[in-house]
């Protein structure tokens, strides 16, 4: 049997997303032990990501213009099979 692992990333107050649907706050304020201890180990158990629609149109824009050697994730984000929630996308290329 598959696990769903739930991983997300909330502000003390409560806030996934800043104004705009920025997400700058998280990328900011992570450090390179976060990044290779947490979730660069988290995703190497993974083999599917399950994303809503907003979050997915997020992530297009940015995961493909990162190169490996700059970000960890970026060959996982791009390699992975994703399942897209959504009532309004016709595809999610």
């Amino acid at each position: 049997m598959r696990k769903v692992i739930a991983a997300t990333f909330v502000s003390l107050d409560g806030f996934m997303v800043g104004p705009n649907e920025d997400i700058s706050w998280v990328t900011e304020t992570m450090n390179e032990e976060i990044r290779q201890e947490e979730i660069v180990g988290q995703q190497r158990t993974t083999d599917t990501i399950l994303l809503g629609r907003v979050t997915y149109q997020l992530l297009a824009q940015y995961w493909p213009n990162v190169a490996t050697d700059e970000n960890l994730s970026a060959d996982h984000m791009n390699t992975k099979t994703k399942l897209v929630f959504s009532t309004t996308l016709s595809k999610a290329p």
